[in-house]
């Protein structure tokens, strides 16, 4: 009857909050069903049947559609979203309405039960204490009004009790950016040990030198990495007594070879997360071009629309089978593998209740090509070409991302911008001339017909230009204003 019925009987329940000794049996039936009468219609014959056994009990028959049941997916909010061009805007005033309360934490997300992210609404998630006694009704009401003013009434609000953050499913290339699948492995992105699925961090690169002086390059992370407590693999249950000896003493040199310990960068889990998450993608585009197929063998013809979505379509399954294709090439040729583990401190802690201190960390002895850099971000070099007051502000500009990068990391020493510092560039700016702009198609040096006889008149130009504008180097503004009522 089950199977006919299109049910699931799920399983039987009582409300524990019932005083009653002998509280009714519900018995919870889980349905596909859409139609209210049909699904009436299921409890009428499940409810026959049950009074034909004869159980002599109160029995409660409760059906619930089969979406109620399903887990909410979560994933992330790409800079295409609208929400992300306001929320510099937004941010502070959600802030300001969450401050009175005790709310844990805030995020903007996708959250839904559809597969495909872009089918699930964008969401406000906000985690709270299980304890709040807040009135969350009233605050969503204020949240909704904040969201209104910024024209984001799409915007879902969801309040959840616990002290978690939603996990993302990561489906694009933001979380295993392109670069990861380079030679190089990379500070600052997903690294674990090759048979775990609990994802760390490669912290960064250093040099050391050995007591022969030779200097070697590690990799750096923490020992709870190496030796993760959460997830054991089966080389760990092997070994379990070992690893208990290496948490309170620390793993020494001598013993990386006896116990190799291989290291690969991305993490199992953020592979596989990548994948599924291309897979996703790549999953209604292939269904709209089998579609379009068929279409075009039953019709014998497409329309010029048609024919653009078929090709949008298998442009867009061959993109994401291209990313699938690479990183299940990457892993199979072992093109992951970073090193081995080298020596560990292992877990230890100590000092006095104003100084205390703690020991966590991990060298990886790493293989010459997978040797990277400590930058967490790719920086463009600036183009040559650019004028000189541009290239010594985009030099100070990057300076300050370096300077940056080594506090965060906590480098030694003055955290500084060398030569392109502040008041360095400030007085590299003084010094400079103003360079006028006479066309927008080259600069001034690289005009092709500045010299000989042209070049002449070109000067003679700008010198004339130059006392008839407001600003010297406005020179292409004239230039533009002749050129358009010119024949």
């Amino acid at each position: 009857m089950a199977t006919a019925e299109r049910i699931q009987i799920d399983r039987w329940r009582f409300d524990p909050s019932d005083n009653d000794a002998d509280p009714p049996l519900t018995l919870l039936v889980v349905t596909s069903l859409h139609n209210r009468g049909d699904k009436a219609a299921a409890c009428v014959s499940l409810r026959e049947y049950i009074k034909r056994l004869d159980t002599g009990k109160v029995l409660l028959i409760e059906i619930i559609d089969v979406k109620a049941t399903e887990e909410l997916l979560s994933f992330p909010i790409y800079s295409h979203e609208a929400i992300v061009a306001k929320w510099t805007a937004v941010e502070p005033k959600i802030i300001d309405v969450l401050l009175p309360t005790d709310a844990i934490s805030f995020t903007v997300i996708r959250r839904g039960k559809e597969q495909i992210s872009d089918d699930n609404p964008v969401t406000l998630f906000v985690s709270i204490p299980e304890e709040s006694d807040v009135n969350w009704l009233n605050i969503r009401e204020q949240i909704t009004d904040v969201l209104d003013v910024a024209r984001l009434d799409e915007v879902a609000i969801e309040v959840s009790r616990g002290t978690h953050w939603p996990q993302a499913f990561s489906s694009s290339t933001t979380a295993v950016p392109s670069s990861t699948w380079g030679p190089a492995s990379m500070a600052g992105h997903s690294f674990s040990v090759y048979d775990c699925d609990q994802p760390a961090t490669l912290g960064g690169f250093v040099d050391v030198q050995h007591a022969n002086n030779q200097w070697e390059t590690f990799a750096v992370t923490c020992h709870h990495c190496v030796f993760p407590t959460m997830k054991e693999t089966d080389w760990m249950r092997a070994v379990k007594e070992d690893i208990q000896r290496w948490h309170e003493s620390g793993f020494k040199p001598e013993q990386a070879t006896q116990f190799p310990i291989r290291m690969v960068q991305p993490s199992r889990m953020d592979v596989e997360r990548a994948v599924r998450g291309w897979k996703s993608r790549r999953k209604p585009a292939r269904c709209a071009a089998h579609q379009l197929k068929d279409k075009l063998l039953h019709d014998k013809i497409l329309t010029d629309l048609d024919a653009r979505s078929l090709r949008m379509a298998c442009s867009t399954v061959t993109y994401y089978q291209s990313k699938i294709d690479q990183a299940k090439d990457f892993v199979q040729r072992g093109q992951n593998y970073v090193g081995n583990v080298w020596a560990t401190s292992g877990l230890r802690s100590g000092g006095t209740t104003a100084t205390p201190w703690s020991l966590d960390w991990a060298l990886v002895k790493v293989i010459p090509d997978r040797v990277g850099k400590n930058l967490t971000m790719d920086i463009p070099r600036p183009d040559p070409q650019l004028l000189p007051a541009n290239l010594t502000v985009l030099h100070n500009l990057i300076s300050d991302i370096h300077t940056h990068q080594a506090c965060v990391k906590g480098w030694d020493g003055e955290c500084g911008a060398g030569e392109f510092d502040d008041q360095s560039t400030l007085r590299r700016l003084d010094a400079l001339k103003d360079e006028p702009s006479v066309s927008c198609s080259w600069d001034l040096n690289g005009i092709p017909f500045s010299k000989g006889l042209t070049g002449g008149l070109l000067c003679v130009y700008i010198v004339w230009v130059q006392t008839v504008m407001r600003n010297p180097v406005d020179v292409v503004f004239l230039t533009h204003i002749l050129l358009y009522l010119g024949p």
